[in-house]
This record gives C-alpha cells, sequence and structure tokens, in this order.
C-alpha cells in the first residue's frame, strides 16, 4: 500500500512509568529537519506516554529507535502492536543497534527499512521518497529487503551539526520530564578521535569527531535558558574536550553573559594532566562544577590493551588536579576485561580506594562490568578469541543484558558472582552519595514525588552499613541483597 501522507511518527522506545527520565534528543535531531521540510511529526515516549492509547492513523512511517538490549525488546513491542492495528504500516528503525546488526532487524519481520548511522539526512531524503512514491535505492545509509534480498546502500556522509538550529523541543510536553529542571540534556559533538576497542561509537560516527562551533554552542544554551531555565546542563557529548580551543572560548562567552548554571561533560583523564590551573580555573568559573572520564582499570597492562592510551597514575593526577581546582570527578571502571588476571581485578579496586582517599567527593559511578559490544574492536577479538556468541536474533537482543556477568563467557562460574557482587555494591555506593548530595527539591524533581523521594532514601539507607562492610572485608560471596537492591533500582531506572 503507497501512502503520500506527510504525517510522521517517531517512538522512543522504553519501560512506561520509570522515573528520571532524559529528554529523546535522538528523536529531535531527527525530526528537526523533517519539520523545516514541510513534515507534520509527533514524537512519541513510550517511557512517559502509553503507546497503546495512540492514533495509529495512517503515518507515512513509524520510526523505532534503538540501542542494544532491553530498548529492543520494547521497540519489538511497539512494532508488533502497530502492526495489530495496521499491517500495512511501514515501520523504519534507526540507532546505534540497528545501524551494526541491519540484517537481523529487517530479517525480523518488524521492519520495513532500517536508517543507519546518523538519520537527519538519510531520513529527510527517504521521506521525500516515500511522499512522493519514489524509489529510495540510491539514497546512502538504508537497508531494506528486495523480494528475498536485503539490499545495504553505501554509508550516509557525516552530518554538519550547525546546520538545523535550535531542536524542536514543542514536540515533547516537557511537564513529562521535570528533572530536565534539574538536568537538561544538550549535545555539541559527536564522535570521539581516540582509539579505545572497547567502545563502540565509531561504528555509529567513525574514528572522527564533528563539533558545533562555539557561537553555535552558547546561542543553543542561552536559548534553553531562557526558555526552560534549567539549573544544570548536562552535555551528553562522548568526549566534550577535544578542541581545547572550543571549550576555552564557550567557557569565555558563559562568563561574558554573566550565566550561573552548572555544566556537565565527558572528559580524558589525560587532557586533565596536559591542563595548567588557570584552564582548570576557567573551567570551575564558567559552571564545570562535574566532569567525567573512564578511567577503566587499575592495571597499566590493560590500560594498554584496550588502547585507552592512558595510565593508573595519570588518572590519579587527574583527581588531584581536580580536586585542587574546586571540580568534582565522576569516574567509571571497568572488571572482567579479557586477560584480566585476579591482580588485576585487585588493582582496580585498590584504584577505586586510592581515588576515594585522595577525594572522599569522587563520584565512582561503577565498576562495571565489562560489556562486548557489538561493533567494537574488543567485541571482534572476544568472539573469535574466546568464542563469545552475541544474540542470533532481534528477540534474543531484547533479552540481551549490559554489565552482566553472563557476559563474561571466559571468566570462571564462580568468579562471575565476585564480579557480579563488585558492580552491584560499588553501584549501590554510587547512588547512595548521589542520593545524600542531592537536595530535597532535587530528589522530588527525580523520583516525581515528595513521598516517593523519602521512600527511596530510606530504602537505599537499609542497604548502606552491608556495602561498607562486604566492601572493606571483600566479602563477595552470595550477593542476594544486592540482587534484590538492584532489581528495585532497575524498576525504578527502567534498567535490567
Amino acid at each position: 500500500m503507497m501512502n503520500s501522507s506527510k504525517d510522521v511518527l517517531l517512538v522512543f522506545p522504553g519501560q512506561l512509568g520509570v522515573k528520571d527520565v532524559n529528554l529523546p534528543l535522538s528523536l529531535l535531531f531527527i525530526a528537526n529537519p523533517l519539520i523545516k521540510n514541510g513534515f507534520s511529526v509527533k514524537v512519541l515516549d513510550c517511557r512517559v506516554e502509553n503507546y497503546k492509547t495512540i492514533n495509529l492513523k495512517d503515518y507515512l512511517y513509524v520510526g523505532i529507535t534503538t540501542m542494544s538490549g532491553r530498548q529492543v525488546y520494547e521497540g519489538l513491542e511497539v512494532a508488533r502492536f502497530v502492526r495489530s492495528k495496521n499491517p500495512g504500516q511501514k515501520i523504519i528503525w534507526g540507532g546505534p543497534h540497528p545501524t551494526i546488526i541491519p540484517n537481523e532487524v529487517i530479517q525480523s519481520g518488524y521492519a520495513d527499512i532500517v536508517v543507519r548511522g546518523e538519520g537527519e539526512e538519510t531520513l529527510l531524503a527517504l521521506s521525500r521518497c516515500l511522499a512522493d512514491q519514489k524509489d529510495y535505492r540510491d539514497i546512502n545509509g538504508l537497508t531494506f529487503k528486495a523480494g528475498e534480498e536485503i539490499i545495504s546502500t553505501r554509508d550516509s556522509s557525516p552530518v554538519d551539526l550547525n546546520k538545523y538550529g535550535h531542536l524542536p523541543y514543542h514536540l515533547i510536553d516537557m511537564n513529562l520530564y521535570p528533572n530536565s529542571v534539574e538536568k537538561f540534556d544538550y549535545i555539541s559533538s559527536k564522535g570521539c578521535p581516540h582509539q579505545c576497542t572497547f567502545c563502540s561509537d565509531a561504528a555509529n560516527y567513525g574514528r572522527s569527531w564533528r563539533m558545533k562551533s562555539a557561537e553555535t554552542v552558547l546561542d543553543e544554551l542561552e536559548y534553553i535558558l531562557k526558555k526552560f531555565k534549567p539549573n544544570r546542563i548536562n552535555i551528553q557529548d562522548a568526549n566534550f574536550f577535544v578542541s581545547k580551543k572550543r571549550v576555552e572560548r564557550i567557557c569565555q562567552g558563559i562568563l561574558k553573559r554573566g550565566w550561573n548554571t552548572e555544566i556537565y561533560s565527558f572528559i580524558r583523564a589525560d587532557y586533565v594532566c596536559k591542563y595548567k590551573d588557570d584552564f582548570l580555573q576557567l573551567m570551575f568559573k564558567s559552571g564545570f562544577k562535574e566532569v567525567a572520564f573512564g578511567a577503566e582499570s587499575g592495571s597499566d597492562r590493560l590500560l594498554d590493551f584496550i588502547k585507552k592510551r592512558e595510565t593508573r597514575e595519570q588518572i590519579l593526577t587527574t583527581v588531584r588536579r581536580l580536586k585542587e581546582n574546586g571540580i568534582k570527578p565522576v569516574i567509571s571502571l571497568m572488571i572482567g576485561l579479557p586477560t584480566e588476571t585476579k591482580e588485576e581485578l585487585n588493582s582496580t579496586m585498590s584504584l577505586y580506594d586510592s581515588i576515594m582517599e585522595i577525594y572522599s567527593e569522587s563520584m565512582v559511578n561503577g565498576i562495571f562490568i565489562f560489556t562486548p559490544f557489538p561493533g567494537s574492536n574488543l567485541a571482534d577479538l572476544v568472539v573469535k578469541e574466546y568464542g563469545y556468541k552475541f544474540p542470533a536474533s532481534l528477540e534474543e537482543w531484547g533479552k540481551w543484558k549490559w554489565s552482566s556477568p553472563k557476559n563474561i563467557t571466559w571468566v570462571e562460574d564462580e568468579a562471575r558472582e565476585k564480579y557480579e557482587a563488585i558492580y552491584l555494591i560499588v553501584r549501590f555506593l554510587f547512588v547512595y552519595k548521589l542520593l545524600h548530595n542531592w537536595s530535597f527539591q532535587q530528589l522530588k524533581a527525580r523520583t516525581g514525588s515528595p513521598i516517593l523521594a523519602v521512600l527511596v532514601l530510606l530504602f537505599n539507607n537499609m542497604f548502606y552499613p552491608f556495602a561498607r562492610i562486604r566492601w572493606q572485608t571483600r566479602f563477595f560471596r552470595f550477593p542476594i541483597e544486592w540482587r534484590l537492591w538492584y532489581a528495585a533500582y532497575g524498576k525504578f531506572k527502567g534498567v535490567d
């Protein structure tokens, strides 16, 4: 059935009713050029709206974005519902997971077309062809089925991030995102030029880094601050600080405008080691009160193995430098890497302790279990060298879990229980510290009600003594209470 409508439905799959929901920026990015070119776009965020109540009129297409794991399951549920109500409705998938594994998405029977890579220009070109009932085989960045054959066109070109202007925030009801006052999400660049083998960003963006100009960033932030008045901007770039000159111009622009807003962003430890105090002070004065970075491991051998190009000493130096300049570090660590020894596992745990000894206000958001993300070099290695098997269907991908001990198949079963306990305990300690760092107003914004805010505090306070005892004694057997805690946490956050 051909459809010349210009009405488009874009869906962000997720668990309905979860709290602390971030803005669906990916959909706003691809909606922007569509709107500017005459298409009528509706954004459906399944975390805050029930997709089963939506009026499934005859859309030009329904677009679904997904990352690997639980969101694939949620996306499949939406696709099944759409097909049950309107069997002829065209469904297009995009996002990180379909980009890397497009054939499985097409073979599922719940996708007519996959848009690979950044969708702004690819989806616009495809939308025009669909609306005009023209052939789309010459559009780059598509995967689709023609008869029994799956066809993938050439990869699309990178998108100019300065091209489209302010995001169409009017497409979402900001009242459904009360926590956006406390942390308003923003993206100023895409990609990362570094070579970390565990990261799958290169599969989506290549080994390149593209940025909005300092002027564009300042203009967009000014628009956000005036319109939404957030207390904090969360910059979600994989690496905001690739260009020190750009950051310098942004910081100077913020000071010139007299803003009083906190800014959170991602950095690398080796960058901080190179920065002089005057630059770190410029960051602090312009609102960068917290920066996040991946320390990954306490073992220099493993840091070299994953091509992090940093050392344990640089990590500790970064913590000291940030402390001296009043900037709080938010740090992630990782265990379960292939070839990791018991001594190297202990070295990563001791790095956690050293970080806290240097700067007790540091936030280590987790000692995560290594996850072989599809599209990463390290995932290819564990498939080849250790016989790791990825899910074979979209349904199986929906059950695949991030930071799960089941993923580290090269580790003995008994040791996996230890890895799981380490991950859960440190994740709890991060959440506990976060809860007690927030004001009650901030906690209420994230939970949605004062009663739930109190219950969250009481629930987590109950677990704190057990976490301290287990960590100090390094007792990680039978982590039953931590599985219970994480089940509640996962329900609240909408994660597995």
